[in-house]
């Protein structure tokens, strides 16, 4: 039987043993604060999934710790300029101030006309065009590069423009004066490596755009190879890897025959073409040993050589639809 034990509990008599139980109320009591607590739990397991969510959507990084600030602005300039590529000096070089590099064609739109005013011995392929902005310890080099003139080619030097290959140091190896300037070897041997990038593997030629022969060389006063023009230096057919040449004057000889020579690209602007002008040229055909430099990278130039010339290429580039 029960006997009432005040207003919360009752107590259960059976022979000489009592024992209590808690009264309705209280069990209703209790039952409501455990419900309450557990739909506390949910909401803050829910509100810490939306603000992780929230910060990996917005900041574009996944984080453990959803409430943790974001660094502040010095810091992340700090770690932005840790990112990027520092050119180094020799003496006489002076490079332009700024965090990237900065180039005379600063976008597209400036670059258009400037495309467009150039004239060519004939009537290139119908393209559109990427924008790369390099930096020398000379200067800067707005280049154009036309995928169209040179589909294998442009694809290719784009493809080490995005894996910071230029970033490496590139130096200038092999100029002459009144005629081309040779580059391409990374100054970071690792991009040498054929087991890690495939720069260096040989590839297709393209179909040449320019016209042939002796008869193609000059054509209303105009030279076939024109000053800025980018193309491949190569050994023979399909030999194009990761070697190129730039004219540093107009040329009549050059693209008349050799499959390697089909310009992908341009050097655009006034300053960029003045740069060209101040390539060093004194190395003439004795210049750093292109074995050295695929073994050693930059640390050869360095160590060697007084007066040495760099390219960096970040990946910062854009693209625009045809202009003709």
């Amino acid at each position: 039987m029960f006997s009432r034990q005040g207003n919360n509990r009752k107590t259960l008599v059976t022979g000489k043993h009592q024992q209590s139980y808690p009264s309705n109320r209280v069990c209703g009591i209790k039952c409501i604060k455990y419900i309450l607590f557990g739909a506390v739990v949910l909401l803050s397991v829910g509100l810490l999934r939306l603000n992780k969510y929230v910060f990996t959507t917005t900041t574009g990084r996944t984080s453990s710790y959803p409430f943790r600030r974001i660094r502040n602005k010095k810091q992340q300039e700090r770690k932005q300029n840790d990112r990027e590529p520092k050119l180094q000096m020799t003496r006489g070089d002076q490079v332009p101030k700024g965090k990237t590099p900065i180039c005379d064609v600063p976008t597209v739109m400036d670059a258009i006309p400037l495309i467009r005013s150039k004239t060519h011995i004939v009537q290139p392929p119908r393209s559109p065009f990427t924008l790369v902005c390099c930096q020398t310890t000379q200067g800067s080099l707005s280049i154009a590069v036309h995928p169209h003139w040179a589909p294998r080619g442009a694809h290719r030097f784009l493809s080490m423009v995005e894996s910071w290959y230029f970033s490496s140091k590139v130096p200038f190896f092999r100029c002459l004066k009144g005629f081309i300037c040779q580059f391409g070897i990374a100054g970071d041997p690792k991009f040498n490596d054929k087991d890690l990038f495939d720069f260096s593997n040989t590839m297709l030629d393209d179909p040449n755009w320019l016209p042939e022969g002796p008869e193609g060389r000059v054509r209303d006063g105009k030279f076939r190879f024109s000053k800025g023009y980018l193309a491949y230096a190569g050994s023979g057919p399909n030999s194009r890897s990761n070697q190129f040449i730039v004219a540093l004057k107009e040329n009549k000889f050059l693209g008349g025959g050799s499959p390697w020579e089909v310009p992908f690209g341009e050097i655009i602007g006034e300053s960029s073409l003045s740069t060209l002008d101040k390539l060093y040229t004194g190395y003439d055909e004795k210049g750093p040993s292109q074995a050295r430099l695929y073994r050693e990278g930059m640390h050869f130039t360095l160590s060697s050589f007084l007066f040495y010339l760099q390219c960096s290429c970040p990946s910062v580039w854009f693209s625009c639809f045809p202009y003709y």
